[in-house]
C-alpha cells in the first residue's frame, strides 16, 4: 500500500463553469438518476453508472461484505478474435453492471451473463424470473427505459442490451444481431439490430445506450454512432428493427488501424452527447444541429466511459495503447474549443497486464450527487497499474506540471489525496458519501474515507472481478468472473 501525502499549500481551485460557453453544458436535472416510474414499475438504476451523466451508483452502502446470496450465472462459449479456436467464459465480464427496478414493491435485478443470457432475478430470494438467450456472450451493460408514447406495458418498459457479434458469426457475415431490445416485464424480444461491417475488427455492442425524448443513441464496436427511433420500424427488412435516423462513423475515412471500436457509453452534458471512441478521440454530438461539432484527439484506444464532474466537465479515462506517453485520467472542459479544453491530466503507471500496457480502462466515479467530505469534490478511479486513486477534481497540484499522454505537452495535474493497491482493475469503482467500493482481479474492497481524505479499508472479499457493482439499501450487487452474481451486505 502506498499513500500519497496531500499538501494543502500546493493547490489552487478553479471551475470549468468560469469559461465562456459556446454551447450550454449545464447538467439537466431531469436526466439525473433515471427513476422513471408508472404502473407499479420504477427504474432505480437503469443504465451504466445510473444516469445520463454516468455519475449515480445507488444509495445506502453496507458497512461490511458478508455474502447474503450468490447465484451461478453459467458458462458460455465464444470465438477468439485474436487466435483460432474458442474461449469459455463464465459469470459476468466488463462492464457487466446489474440494473435495478422496483415492481409492485419488489426489487428486481437484470444481469447480462457470459453464458449468452440476459437474466432477471428477484432480489429478495434470487429467483430467476426470465432469461433471454443472445447469440453470444454478454459483456456490457444494458439500459432500461420507458417509451412514453407506448401504451402496451410489455413494450413500454424495455431493456436495450448488447453482446458480442454472435458465436459462429464472422466479420463478413450478412447479419450480426449484437444489439437487441427485450421487454423488461416479460423477457420477450421486441426488436434486434444488425451491427454492420466496417473497417473495424469487431461488430460487438458493449456500451449502454441513452434514450432522450424517445430517441435512442448508441455506439457500437464497428465504430459507428447510431441514432434510432425505437418506436418506428424498418418495414423493408424481414426482421423487426428500429428505424435508423442517423449514423456517423467515429473514425477517419482511411483509419490506420482496425481497432476503431466504440466500447464506451454515451454521456449527456447540456445539449451535446459525448462519446469516447477507440479511434482515439472524444466526440461531441450536438443535439440541436445533429452533427459532430466538438472533437478532442487523444490517440489511444479509449475504452472507459467519461463521467460528468460537478462543474460540468468530462473526466475521460485514457488507456496506454497507441500513445507515446502514459495513460491516465483527463479532465476536459467542453465549454471551450477542444485545443484549450484540458484542465488537468492524472498519469498512471505503465504496467503490462493481459492485453493492456497501462492507463485506465475503468470509468471514474464522482461524488457530485452525494454528501461531500470536507466540502470536497472527489473522484475515484482504478488503474491497470493496480492502484485505486482518490483525487480532488477541482484542485491543482502546484508542485509542477506533468508530461501529457502525447509525451510532449505538459499539463496541470490534480491533487491526489490517497492511492491504495487493490491489484490490476478494469472494474469501475463507486463513491457514495464517505464510502468507496472498488473491485479488481484480486477481489472486492470496501473503504471509508476519513476526514483526512484517506482510504481506510474496512472489509474485502477475494475473487476475480471485471464487472462494475451497484449499491441499494445496504446491499452491493456485482457479477464475478468466478461464475457467480453476488449480493453483499451487513
Amino acid at each position: 500500500m502506498i499513500r500519497v501525502i496531500y499538501l494543502i499549500a500546493a493547490l489552487f481551485i478553479f471551475s470549468c463553469n468560469n469559461r465562456q460557453a459556446k454551447i450550454s453544458n449545464r447538467t439537466n436535472s431531469d436526466t439525473l438518476p433515471n427513476k422513471q416510474s408508472g404502473e407499479n414499475f420504477q427504474i432505480l438504476i437503469g443504465t451504466f453508472r445510473g444516469s445520463a451523466q454516468r455519475n449515480y451508483y445507488g444509495k445506502n452502502p453496507p458497512d461490511s461484505l458478508n455474502v447474503k446470496w450468490k447465484i451461478h450465472l453459467g458458462i458460455g462459449k465464444s470465438s477468439s478474435y485474436r487466435k483460432n479456436g474458442n474461449q469459455y467464459w463464465q459469470g459476468a465480464g466488463w462492464t457487466g453492471q446489474p440494473l435495478l427496478t422496483l415492481e409492485n414493491d419488489s426489487l428486481y435485478l437484470y444481469q447480462g451473463s457470459l453464458d449468452h443470457n440476459l437474466k432477471k432475478f428477484r432480489v429478495s430470494d434470487g429467483k430467476l424470473i426470465w432469461e433471454y438467450k443472445f447469440d453470444d456472450v454478454i459483456k456490457g451493460t444494458g439500459t432500461i427505459f420507458a417509451l412514453t408514447s407506448e401504451s402496451d406495458l410489455t413494450r413500454k418498459y424495455v431493456i436495450a442490451q448488447g453482446s458480442r457479434r454472435g458465436y459462429g458469426t464472422t466479420l463478413s457475415s450478412k447479419y450480426a444481431f449484437s444489439f437487441r431490445a427485450i421487454s423488461a416485464i416479460t423477457g420477450e424480444s421486441i426488436w434486434k439490430f444488425n451491427v454492420r461491417q466496417t473497417q473495424s475488427f469487431s461488430r460487438d455492442a458493449d456500451g449502454s445506450p441513452l434514450l432522450i425524448n424517445d430517441t435512442l443513441y448508441a455506439g457500437f464496436e464497428n465504430g459507428v454512432f447510431s441514432v434510432m427511433d425505437p418506436l418506428r420500424f424498418n418495414d423493408k427488412l424481414n426482421y423487426t428493427t428500429p428505424l435508423i435516423i442517423k449514423e456517423i462513423n467515429l473514425f477517419p475515412k482511411a483509419p490506420n488501424r482496425s481497432n476503431i471500436v466504440i466500447e464506451s457509453s454515451p454521456v449527456l452534458l447540456g445539449q451535446r452527447i459525448y462519446i469516447a471512441a477507440g479511434s482515439g478521440s472524444v466526440y461531441g454530438y450536438n443535439l440541436n444541429t445533429k452533427t459532430i461539432d466538438w472533437v478532442y484527439p487523444i490517440g489511444s484506444d479509449l475504452d472507459g466511459t467519461p463521467a460528468v464532474s460537478n462543474d460540468s466537465c468530462l473526466l475521460v479515462p485514457v488507456e496506454k495503447q497507441y500513445i507515446p506517453g502514459n495513460g491516465g485520467l483527463l479532465k476536459l472542459n467542453p465549454n471551450v474549443e477542444p485545443e484549450n479544453s484540458v484542465e488537468w491530466f492524472l498519469p498512471t503507471g505503465n504496467k503490462n497486464f493481459l492485453d493492456w500496457a497501462g492507463g485506465i480502462v475503468s470509468s471514474p466515479a464522482v461524488n457530485t450527487l452525494y454528501e461531500k467530505i470536507n466540502n470536497r469534490n472527489l473522484a475515484v478511479v482504478s488503474g491497470i497499474d493496480g492502484y485505486l486513486y482518490l483525487i480532488d477534481t477541482d484542485s491543482i497540484n502546484a508542485s509542477g506540471k506533468v508530461k501529457g499522454f502525447d509525451n510532449s505537452r505538459f499539463f496541470n495535474s490534480p491533487v491526489i489525496y490517497d492511492k491504495y493497491k487493490i491489484g490490476q482493475s478494469i472494474s469501475s469503482p463507486l463513491i457514495i458519501d464517505d464510502i468507496v467500493i472498488a473491485a479488481s482481479y484480486n477481489g472486492l474492497y470496501l473503504f471509508r474515507v476519513n476526514d483526512e481524505l484517506k482510504l481506510m479499508l474496512t472489509d474485502d472479499f477475494r475473487t476475480t472481478f471485471e464487472a462494475t457493482p451497484i449499491v441499494y439499501d445496504g446491499k452491493i450487487y456485482i457479477g464475478s468472473k468466478d461464475g457467480f452474481l453476488y449480493c453483499f451486505g451487513n
